[in-house]
């Protein structure tokens, strides 16, 4: 048996064949009308829903916001419920304190809401310092004296002050004489006060707590010095001394002794004086 008799006798075999069933038009027709009442439903529910949110979006646009409503108040005026943007205080003066703004409400009619905050009526300026400057000494030195010496005094002027008695070695190589003050005696020949027999007093040393009367006095740095005193002349000065004309007198100097940078000693002298070189 070739290959075509065979598949001829497969293909007329009675056990191939297919019969279809008394109802299967009933069963088909059934099925088709399920699917459309189920599509129907479901276009229905999308439809419903759709509406529903067309009806949502319409009264949220339509509907009003909370916060901007504007309640009655029991007086006259208006609040808002929502809060104002704050407003910047009124600028107060140099030195002035900074007040708090008012927040008491309107009373009048006006219907504005709350007062804003209005700028203070009185201002109170933060004290000035009452440090006073730097000073150095306390006792006057120039232009012409120094507590009860004044240049010019003759010996028995000088002596009557009762300031001086004379030094160790009362008389200089020079026939001055040299006095010390009372209760702080020197060494010989170091004299606080030189008096010339011809001239008078001619040089008064201070005591410590002599300043003149620029405000340079012991204890001064010499940056305060040079400030005080720019040019000064060196002529007949040794290291550490620093000589100026006393302003307000012409005939006198100030001497200067400098030591660690600072104001040791201050004389005052006459300029033209016989005593020493």
């Amino acid at each position: 048996m070739n290959v075509d008799d065979e598949l001829r006798r497969l293909f007329s075999d009675d056990r191939l064949e297919l019969r279809p069933l008394p109802d299967a038009e009933h069963a088909v027709l059934t099925g088709v009308k399920r699917r459309q009442r189920r599509r129907r439903a479901a276009v229905a529910a999308t439809g419903a829903l759709s509406a529903l949110a067309v009806v949502a979006g319409t009264l949220a646009v339509l509907q009003p916001e909370q916060s901007n409503t504007v309640q009655p108040a029991d007086s006259t005026s208006l609040t808002f419920t929502t809060t104002p943007a704050p407003t910047s205080a009124p600028s107060s003066s140099a030195g002035d304190q900074p007040s708090a703004p008012s927040t008491t409400p309107s009373r009048g009619g006006s219907g504005t809401g709350s007062s804003q905050g209005t700028p203070p009526t009185s201002s109170s300026k933060p004290p000035t310092s009452t440090i006073p400057p730097r000073t150095f000494g306390t006792e006057l030195m120039g232009p012409v004296a120094y507590r009860g010496l004044r240049l010019g005094m003759t010996q028995e002027q000088a002596v009557g002050t009762g300031l001086i008695k004379p030094n160790a070695k009362p008389e200089s190589n020079t026939g001055c004489l040299g006095y010390d003050y009372v209760g702080s005696p020197r060494a010989a020949g170091f004299y606080s006060v030189v008096i010339s027999k011809a001239k008078g007093v001619v040089r008064i040393n201070g005591r410590g707590d002599e300043r003149t009367s620029e405000g340079i006095g012991v204890g001064a740095p010499v940056a305060d010095f040079d400030r005080v005193y720019p040019k000064y002349g060196t002529d007949h000065g040794a290291v550490g001394e620093r000589v100026v004309a006393v302003p307000g007198n012409a005939a006198a100097n100030y001497w200067f002794i400098m030591q660690n940078n600072a104001v040791k000693e201050i004389r005052l002298e006459l300029r033209e004086q016989d005593c020493y070189p």
